[in-house]
């Protein structure tokens, strides 16, 4: 969703160039319906390697590309043209070591492999915070001098303050409750946030329920019944895959959003949250703290009493929370992607001029 915003906010601030998205059939281009500036290119493969790696440059070559801006961390080794490289994070850089789903593993290893590769290759290297800035640093100090810190944004639709969930199954939800999006992902924290709210139930004698977005609901007993809290489960509400307008509705709902992860790049969902008016509980790592920025409670994300107790204080102090809902408010407002994509064009010219000045250099030898 991050490129497809970015795309929709280039055509929308300079609609005179010609964009050409490459996909792989079946990925959904809803999003990029109306604009005569974009034009949707369909590269057929096997697997997303030979995609990346084989099929894609020759697309290049064909639709005689003259800037490519890979947006997923990952590039062809071999590009036939100047190139922008969005690396989002160099998690994969880092300890390996925590159990992860085997797409993930397999993820990581293709990463691991690419990354050191098309980092050195690229004309600019753009990551999305200035933590992360400096976990790429660390890892590939050589890319200092074209490495650029672009911030990700937030969509319009999350500060739309209409009641979204006319005919939805959420309006069924209870009138109050937590939020948490939880993720196989082990960085999303998710034990240590079950852990938190068994805390706050039985310890803290709170009584909101807790509604855990797109997460097995298997794995969900699974961990209470691990904690020993069986007894608790009909309090946590587990639903499955939500659409933009069904996750900003739960915002919209919720007494407070839970995103105590262990590591991000960057962080959108506590912007999604801060836009609908929902106090927000985040962790003092990684860039979490430069983005929420005094806007959000933060916490350890490896005690879950502090999490716990931010809850409790989120719920019973109504002064508080009022004062965390505009703080979130004034503090997502500062990012858009319109901003950002202003932003990523100054690069592209940047890339286009020093092409422009290479090939002069090279026909004058």
């Amino acid at each position: 969703m991050v490129a497809l915003h970015l795309i929709r906010a280039l055509q929308e601030i300079a609609p005179e160039h010609e964009y050409i998205v490459f996909l792989r059939p079946g990925e959904d281009i809803s999003v990029l319906s109306g604009f005569t500036s974009v034009k949707v290119e369909y590269v057929h493969s096997l697997t997303y390697a030979d995609w990346e790696q084989v099929w894609l440059p020759l697309a290049i070559l064909r639709c005689k590309v003259d800037i490519m801006h890979f947006t997923s961390n990952t590039a062809p080794v071999f590009c036939p043209v100047p190139y922008v490289l969005t690396l989002h994070d160099v998690i994969f850089m880092e300890n390996t070591s925590r159990s992860k789903a085997l797409y993930q593993k397999l993820g990581s290893i293709y990463r691991a492999w690419n990354v050191p590769i098309v980092a050195r290759k690229a004309a600019k290297v753009v990551t999305v915070s200035i933590y992360e800035s400096q976990r790429i640093l660390h890892f590939f100090p050589e890319v200092k001098s074209y490495l650029r810190v672009i911030y990700n944004a937030v969509s319009s639709t999350f500060f739309d303050r209409g009641d979204l969930s006319i005919n939805s199954s959420i309006a069924k939800l209870p009138s109050k409750f937590f939020l948490f999006l939880g993720n196989t992902d082990p960085k999303k924290n998710t034990a240590n946030v079950i852990k938190a709210y068994i805390h706050y139930r039985n310890i803290l004698k709170g009584e909101l329920p807790l509604i855990i977005g797109d997460y097995p609901r298997n794995l969900v007993e699974s961990l209470m019944i691990k904690e020993g809290s069986a007894e608790l489960l009909d309090d946590v509400i587990s639903l499955g895959y939500l659409t933009q307008l069904e996750l900003s509705n739960l915002y919209k709902k919720a007494t407070a959003f839970l995103y105590p992860s262990l590591r991000e790049s960057f962080g959108i969902p506590i912007l999604e949250a801060m836009a609908s008016h929902c106090p927000v509980i985040t962790s003092t790592t990684s860039s979490m703290p430069e983005v929420a920025e005094g806007a959000a409670v933060m916490v350890d994300p490896c005690k879950p009493l502090e999490i716990s107790a931010a809850m409790e204080k989120i719920e019973k102090n109504v002064a508080f929370r009022q004062q965390l809902i505009q703080k979130g408010k004034t503090r997502a407002m500062q990012f858009s992607w319109k901003r950002s994509a202003q932003q990523y064009l100054r690069l592209y010219e940047e890339v286009s001029l020093s092409r422009m000045l290479n090939k002069f250099s090279i026909q004058n030898l």
